[in-house]
């Protein structure tokens, strides 16, 4: 993996590919703001908040479980991987 997870990722596009609230699953959106659990999601115009540990996401070629992915933003980013 190219350290994606130890990138900055607003402003990136992701594609929902699973989660435990089926209604999420092939949402696609640009991430606008990041917290320690969540990631808001701009879709079509609206914002939508997705738990990170409930989801697998597509991030350019690389699938990712959310859970990896729980931590502060400027934390995860600090992390040597």
């Amino acid at each position: 993996m190219h350290n994606i997870l130890g990138h900055e990722l607003i402003g990136i596009p992701i594609n929902i590919l699973d989660a435990k609230n089926r209604q999420l699953v092939g949402m696609t959106g640009i991430v606008v703001d990041e917290t320690k659990n969540t990631f808001v999601l701009d879709v079509n115009g609206k914002k939508k908040r997705v738990m990170k540990k409930d989801i697998t996401l597509k991030v350019g070629k690389y699938i990712i479980q959310g859970k990896l992915l729980v931590a502060r933003p400027e934390e995860r980013l600090k992390v040597k991987r």
